[in-house]
């Protein structure tokens, strides 16, 4: 660290420092060369000194040329202070040049190459590689030396501009046309930027600006340019390609927080923006600070819920599609708070995913999910499946599955009476690193499922490499079958790729008769939905399993 400082200020500094440098080597060289005057040539050796500095600050030939020089300073005291005489005495003289001159070289030619290897590393650690743009440290820099505006009209905007459809491009394209449209971007919002603006790769598929000092009225003209700049299309490999790109901005007058806050809020603005499916969407502090309040409060609210088990569960029935007969559940979260009401899951769910609460909501799910499974097997209802949402922020916890083996050890129940739905989108982004703890699943008997199927950009390769033994096809297919021909064939063809990959297929927002028949007449495994029954307090799912003797559909 301490190193890089003193590079960074010689950097800094270099022309300064070799300005000087001239004359305090040849002052050297004429201070030494008196001193092997005075000493009969006794501290010849110090002439290294002025040589090892000038190769240091003037690289090759810097070394070359004080070699020389000191090779020349003392030439005359070699004659003068040596016995040597005639051809002996020019020897002598070539070979201590020589020394001089090879080391002056050397030192030379190690110092350019040391300082070529330092400037490279500090620009790598400043700028993204494949496309050459400063990266996300260097516009975390930029925003930590911006000082507080004084006009009260003027404001600072952290701008996020993100491909949204980076992954499906990945997929088909590799990630080369990533980089290539993250370039082919750049240089077109440069185009309506100003030249002390600059655009810097902030993510694998995102960019970011910093306008500084900016007024209402600027700033929306500029987006309007830079938003004008989305839609032409993008070139790759000689293919044109259309990129989905919306834009976050985040507002702000002073510096209180941490850099990578304020580029944070554009990327929680960029998210917006696409739920919304606006181009942009402009956040303030005040709406900042309060989304923040809202989420701290909210998830203490959720930790007080666990802690009185004030959230509960309803069920919804898994129907084997070839007998009509009860297949497993699907636990669900409610939560009734005691003063805003029915609060649901999509609320307080994603949250809980930010920060260590999805660990307790988690294996809360599973300890009272399979403490039902445990009653139902005691009244009967036997061989049937629990299937439990988890988050990938379960698979990075290192204990995870010794955790989920405990609690299946606790009630006495086999590994394969628990299914674990993870899901398409949210697990893809670095599977890598989540294949052993799946794996690890997998092992202890536990079924493991991809839950919305075909609403996310997995590869068939990596479905291969996945332990998984069922896929959830997304409602979004199922709901309009079979009139949606598209739908048909998108849901056709899943079936046809996870039965050929030996997977188990079940169809999740089965809303019709019509529906349910065209998943029988495709083989299809299994089905969930409103159709065949609403998620259900467990007296009343009880109450129809009984009725109908287990049997949910004809």
């Amino acid at each position: 660290m301490y190193f890089v400082k003193i590079f960074d200020w010689l950097e800094n500094h270099i022309k300064l420092i070799k300005l000087i440098s001239i004359p305090l080597i040849l002052l050297l060289i004429t201070l030494i060369s008196l001193i092997v005057h005075l000493t009969e040539g006794h501290w010849l050796h110090l002439m290294y000194i002025p040589v090892i500095l000038g190769g240091i600050i003037y690289g090759f030939w810097g070394g070359l040329i004080s070699g020389v020089t000191g090779s020349i300073a003392i030439s005359p005291l070699i004659h003068s202070h040596t016995d040597a005489q005639g051809l002996k005495a020019v020897t002598d003289w070539i070979e201590h040049a020589g020394s001089f001159s090879f080391i002056g070289l050397f030192i030379g030619i190690f110092a350019g190459n040391a300082r070529r290897y330092m400037l490279r590393t500090k620009w790598e650690a400043v700028h993204d590689k494949p496309t050459g743009l400063p990266n996300r440290l260097s516009l975390e820099k930029e925003v930590e030396e911006l000082l507080d505006t004084k006009d009260p009209d003027k404001h600072h905007y952290t701008i996020i501009a993100i491909i949204k459809n980076s992954r499906e491009l990945e997929s088909a394209f590799g990630p080369e046309v990533v980089n290539s449209m993250i370039g082919q971007l750049a240089g077109r919002l440069s185009t309506v930027l100003k030249e002390s603006i600059k655009v810097y790769r902030t993510h694998f598929d995102q960019i970011g600006i910093l306008v500084k000092n900016c007024n209402q009225n600027k700033i929306e003209e500029l987006l309007k340019k830079l938003e004008s700049r989305f839609y032409d299309a993008f070139e790759f490999e000689d293919i044109r390609l259309h990129g989905d790109i919306f834009m976050g901005i985040f507002k702000f007058d002073q510096i209180n927080n941490i850099s990578s806050y304020y580029l944070q809020k554009a990327s929680s603005a960029a998210v917006k923006a696409i739920k919304s499916n606006k181009r942009y969407f402009i956040m303030t502090m005040s709406e900042a600070l309060q989304t923040s309040a809202e989420n701290l409060k909210l998830m203490g609210d959720v930790k007080e819920a666990l802690d009185k088990e004030q959230i509960y569960f309803h069920f919804q029935p898994k129907i084997n599609l070839s007998t009509g007969k009860l297949h497993g559940f699907e636990a669900l979260m409610r939560w009734d708070h005691p003063v805003y009401g029915y609060i649901p899951p999509a609320k307080f769910i994603p949250r809980a995913e930010e920060s260590t609460l999805i660990h307790r909501l988690t294996f809360y799910t599973i300890d009272k999910g399979l403490a039902q499974l445990l009653k139902w097997n005691d009244k009967g209802i036997k061989d049937i499946r629990l299937a439990v949402n988890i988050s990938t922020q379960n698979l990075a916890d290192p204990d995870f599955t010794k955790k989920v083996i405990h609690l299946l050890d606790l009630y006495g129940i086999d590994g394969k009476y628990l299914e674990l739905e993870i899901t398409e989108n949210s697990f893809m982004g670095d599977i890598d690193k989540e294949i052993p703890a799946l794996k690890s699943l997998s092992d202890a008997g536990i079924i493991l499922s991809i839950d919305d199927f075909g609403t996310g950009y997995s590869s068939l390769l990596y479905l291969k490499q996945l332990p998984v033994s069922a896929v959830k096809i997304d409602q979004a297919f199922v709901k309009y079958l079979p009139e949606d021909n598209d739908s048909v064939h998108i849901v056709r063809e899943a079936i046809r790729l996870a039965h050929i990959l030996d997977m188990e297929v079940v169809a999740e927002g089965v809303e019709t008769r019509e529906s349910l028949e065209f998943l029988k007449q495709e083989k299809c495994d299994l089905a969930q939905g409103y159709y065949i029954c609403h998620p259900l307090p467990v007296a009343e799912i009880e109450e129809i399993y009984n009725k109908n003797k287990g049997k949910f559909v004809e």
